[in-house]
């Protein structure tokens, strides 16, 4: 990874202040790595982070039996990777090699990170929370870096991945709609309060 820039550990949490969605890599018992597409990946407070795995998903245990994770930020050009990772279980398939993604060799943890991607952060599990469905691992930040371009690639419109809308698997006015239908939420309010959102990060809208 060349031009790569070092953050370190407090401020490693503000490279997720793009917004955008994130590859989660981790590994089992045998070193094998696997990848997870999460758009609940948060900074929790200088130098935490958290991210939610469903407990039905096969990363979860990985995780918490590893006792760590590497958060990898990628752009637009990772699009078809960040669906597939989404979509497919590490139970069936290596998404590294199908995604012909590199796993580089971390720095301070044994999970590799994701070579392609635009910034990195590495944790070790500091607490973890259940809720209805989900875990909630709170990861310590041991490093975290990032090329020289980051802030372009994660933040310019046209190169983000924004986790509501750029992917249509993720977020679209149909499947807002149903999921309102189904709670009884208010639709319009719900689309008004996201294109609001939508706004801090360009003219992009839900898709229909």
């Amino acid at each position: 990874m060349d031009d790569v820039r070092d953050f370190g550990p407090i401020f490693g949490s503000l490279l997720l202040e793009c917004g955008g969605v994130s590859l989660v890599s981790c590994i089992d018992e045998k070193g094998i790595p696997n990848i997870i597409t999460c758009s609940a990946v948060f900074p929790v407070q200088p130098g935490y982070v958290g991210v939610a795995v469903g407990f039905t998903r096969y990363s979860h245990d990985l995780i918490r039996t590893a006792g760590e994770f590497a958060v990898n930020l990628p752009d637009s050009n990772l699009s078809e990777a960040v669906t597939f990772c989404g979509n497919r279980s590490g139970r069936r398939y290596r998404k590294f090699e199908e995604c012909h993604l590199t796993p580089q060799k971390a720095r301070k943890i044994e999970t590799p990170v994701i070579g392609e991607c635009v910034a990195w952060i590495e944790c070790e599990n500091y607490s973890s929370a259940l809720t209805h469905d989900h875990t909630i691992f709170v990861g310590k930040v041991v490093d975290a870096y990032a090329r020289e371009d980051a802030s372009d690639r994660l933040f310019a419109t046209e190169r983000s991945l924004n986790r509501w809308g750029l992917i249509q698997e993720y977020s679209s006015q149909s499947s807002m709609r149903e999921e309102c239908e189904n709670t009884g939420a208010d639709f319009d309010a719900v689309r008004r309060f996201w294109q609001a959102y939508y706004k801090l990060w360009g003219e992009h809208w839900l898709k229909p």
